[in-house]
């Protein structure tokens, strides 16, 4: 009987991992439906996260215009999200009836890649909308160093600090000798 409770407790566990490691970065998920721009494509995608949780990522996205929002434009929107926060977001127009590239690039300070694999790169017609077109998960390259994340602080002290310190050592030497010398 305890060998079928393992196996059971091995399987729920390997599913649990399993899902984790197949986690989607977007918070609604991938379906969706495209109402407005067709043809989206994704392409050229770079990107590189550095030591300290900084995210970078470019990348070139092309869209025909179906839908008039606004003087003669179709307007969609391209997203970075990591574990369902967005964390970049840039709008495009593109004109109904045209077919247009458009570069984006994201650069965010962090921290990001904590949770569900890479980021995501998602298409919409309007923020947190219905997916057109995603890449998810995106594994930017790593890089050392602190280049976009912030820099990760050193606790240090002052001089004055190092002066203060070694005043309260040996004020805490002295009191605690006195009050040894005080019980014998």
């Amino acid at each position: 009987m305890s060998f079928v409770r393992t196996t059971a407790a091995a399987a729920v566990c390997a599913s649990l991992l399993a899902s984790s490691v197949y986690a989607s970065n977007y918070p609604g998920g991938t379906a969706g439906v495209p109402l407005k721009v067709s043809n989206v494509t994704i392409t050229n995608l770079a990107g590189f996260a550095d030591d300290c949780g900084g995210i970078s990522v470019n990348g070139h996205v092309t869209a025909t215009g179906v839908t008039n929002d606004a003087n003669g434009n179709d307007t969609f929107v391209v997203q970075l999200f990591d574990d369902n926060i967005v964390k970049g977001f840039a709008s495009f127009n593109v004109p109904v009836g045209q077919t247009q590239g458009f570069d984006f690039l994201f650069t965010f300070p962090g921290p990001v890649l904590t949770g569900a694999p890479g980021v995501g790169i998602f298409v919409a017609e309007v923020a947190n909308g219905s997916v057109i077109s995603f890449v998810d998960p995106f594994f930017p390259t790593q890089v050392s160093g602190c280049t976009i994340g912030q820099a990760r602080s050193v606790p240090s002290l002052s001089t004055w600090g190092m002066a203060s310190t070694a005043v309260l050592v040996l004020l805490a030497g002295w009191f605690g000798f006195r009050r040894r010398k005080a019980s014998v």
